[in-house]
């Protein structure tokens, strides 16, 4: 190959970071301008006790439906970005397996529509909760592994140990905020408290942004460097 071949190519590669970096925040803006309004627009919601996937029933559900299909797309230009970027593949295919599970996850969720607490189940609405027992966990653990080989990127060594450190942070906050869910749970039961609901939505709230937000922004910002060189969904 010759050399204006394989400088064409990097510079390709370059542009189609710089497009996935940009398309990976864009979608992480609209997600949440996006909450932030149906919080407004659904001021019958407790954003206490009511999961986010729930204003996509009833008002405005076109809206929280779309934050599903905006977070994959962003989600799968972030995973070509890096595919494209990187000088090993082979290193960043776990991550990126993962990370591809939870960008389906999310699509599947947006499809399939969950049901609003304290009512029947409904078919649809367990494909919506299983889906989510796949994003979030998929998610987490794909930071870690996408984090992790960075170190081996000439161009990515500045911003590694931060990234692992970053996917920690996920990991810690996925793990606390689950098992505190269980306890808090437990505790709601043994009291005669209805479960349903109690406190849901402050912990989903929470570690949404730990698995999205602080994710992808972080991923977003290594694929966006020049290579010439974060139950219910």
């Amino acid at each position: 190959m010759s050399f204006e071949s394989r400088h064409g190519n990097r510079r390709a590669a370059n542009r189609l970071s710089v497009v996935a970096s940009y398309i990976t925040l864009s979608s992480v803006v609209y997600y949440a301008g996006a909450i932030v309004l149906l919080h407004l627009l659904r001021a019958d919601f407790d954003p206490a006790h009511r999961y986010l996937s729930e204003y996509a029933v009833g008002r405005y559900g076109a809206l929280m439906t779309s934050t599903f299909f905006v977070l994959s797309a962003g989600s799968l230009a972030l995973s070509m970005g890096i595919w494209q970027s990187v000088s090993s593949r082979l290193r960043f295919f776990p991550g990126l397996f993962f990370w591809l599970a939870w960008a389906g996850g999310v699509f599947l969720a947006g499809v399939f529509p969950g049901d609003l607490q304290g009512t029947p189940h409904t078919r649809v609405g367990q494909i919506h909760e299983k889906m989510g027992m796949i994003a979030f966990p998929s998610a987490t653990v794909a930071m870690v592994l996408i984090s992790v080989p960075l170190r081996w990127e000439d161009k990515w060594k500045s911003v590694w140990r931060s990234a692992v450190l970053l996917s920690m942070v996920v990991v810690v906050g996925f793990l606390v905020f689950d098992r505190f869910a269980q306890v808090v749970a437990v505790s709601a039961d043994e009291n005669h408290q209805a479960c349903i609901g109690y406190r849901v939505g402050q912990r989903q709230r929470v570690l949404w942004f730990h698995d999205v937000v602080v994710a992808e922004q972080d991923q977003s910002r290594c694929t966006n460097r020049p290579q010439v060189r974060v139950g219910h969904v």
